[in-house]
């Protein structure tokens, strides 16, 4: 009987716990000295599409939302000449944006545990990010044609960002029943070795294992190559917007430019009129465009590729950065390209505009 009573209070706890838990967020943001009716806006953190949008009124404003089971969002604002903003990760709860003795960027959230992790590693790591920064500022002061000035500042830049990478490092490492830490790794293992990451991974929990980056990690240790000019690029195969399994090996025998972007990068939108110029001058010539598209909505992705005209074939799994093909490719920023042979070997990367059409006309011209 003693038992009985035992598992039926454990039951009803979990079923309380349930039923207490918020199924949406409210994000109260509370301000000082912004003009009445400022419009501020909540973006996705991985999309930088815009979720909501709300105005100031009384020095408040609120957003209410599904972040289930968490989602990194920038919140942003202009207001008298000024660009301001904070990313920030919201949960589903009640939390508080406190820019009442601060702009946006050093604004106080409470709340979310998740941010309470990120805000601890932000402390630790705030002067190395503040020097790196500072000296990135000091080289657009910098005249061109000074290369000696500009490499000196270039490695300074780098070595405040290595401190901070060896900060977040360790942190991760004392740190590895905190979410925060497994967030970090997606980005720390492109800086670190595969066995580092590994010993880093091996410490963190099943369950953050088995979430999307955790999988994407896991898929990155046994797939991901560092690929050279030279090498033959992998073959895989996605969907198009039809549904329709495309392979790479499907355009063997041309030149093909594989290119990853997603319709929330400002740059890669603002590259596909160059690709389309490209395309439509030597498509005849035998190059083909194979776009990765890294997006989670696929109305999104269906809307950019009729407004940019992406006239050539483009293929996504709808799982945006953590899919197999960019963890493969060892995508690390977009927009991110390789140029293939028509034997698949990659002959050039990152490709951009002028250099892109430089390197098409010594390619075909001669044909």
């Amino acid at each position: 009987m003693k038992n009985l009573l035992v598992i039926i209070f454990i039951q009803c706890s979990f079923i309380a716990g349930l039923i207490a838990q918020q199924d949406h967020f409210t994000l109260t943001g509370l301000t000082k000295d912004i003009p009445e009716n400022t419009m501020v806006y909540l973006m996705d953190g991985e999309t930088s599409l815009r979720i909501d949008s709300v105005t100031i009124t009384n020095n408040q404003f609120v957003f209410t939302g599904d972040a289930h089971p968490y989602k990194e969002y920038w919140v942003m604002a202009t207001y008298n000449g000024k660009f301001d903003y904070k990313s920030l990760f919201v949960e589903n709860a009640d939390m508080t944006f406190d820019a009442r003795e601060s702009d946006f960027f050093n604004a106080k959230v409470s709340g979310s545990e998740l941010q309470n992790q990120a805000d601890e590693l932000f402390r630790l790591t705030k002067d190395w990010h503040d020097k790196a920064m500072a000296t990135n500022e000091r080289m657009f002061q910098v005249p061109e044609s000074d290369t000696e000035k500009l490499d000196s500042l270039r490695q300074k830049r780098e070595t405040y960002f290595k401190k901070a990478d060896e900060i977040t490092h360790q942190f991760i490492k004392d740190h590895p029943d905190y979410l925060i830490s497994l967030k970090n790794l997606t980005y720390l293992k492109n800086k670190i070795s595969k066995v580092e990451t590994s010993e880093l991974y091996n410490a963190l929990s099943t369950e953050f294992q088995q979430t999307a980056e955790g999988k994407a990690i896991r898929t990155w240790l046994d797939k991901s190559v560092k690929l050279a000019l030279g090498d033959t690029a992998p073959n895989f195969e996605l969907p198009n917007l039809q549904g329709e399994s495309v392979a790479l090996s499907n355009f063997k025998g041309k030149y093909v430019l594989l290119e990853f972007g997603a319709s929330g990068c400002g740059p890669c939108r603002m590259e596909n009129p160059n690709l389309l110029k490209a395309y439509q001058k030597y498509q005849d010539n035998g190059f083909e465009i194979f776009s990765v598209w890294l997006d989670k909505n696929k109305d999104h992705w269906t809307k950019t590729v009729a407004k940019d005209q992406m006239i050539w074939t483009t293929v996504s799994d709808l799982k945006g950065n953590n899919g197999d093909v960019p963890v493969i490719y060892n995508v690390i920023g977009i927009p991110d390209n390789y140029l293939l042979n028509p034997e698949g070997e990659i002959i050039a990367k990152d490709l951009r505009g002028a250099a892109l059409e430089e390197k098409l006309a010594e390619l075909f011209n001669g044909q």
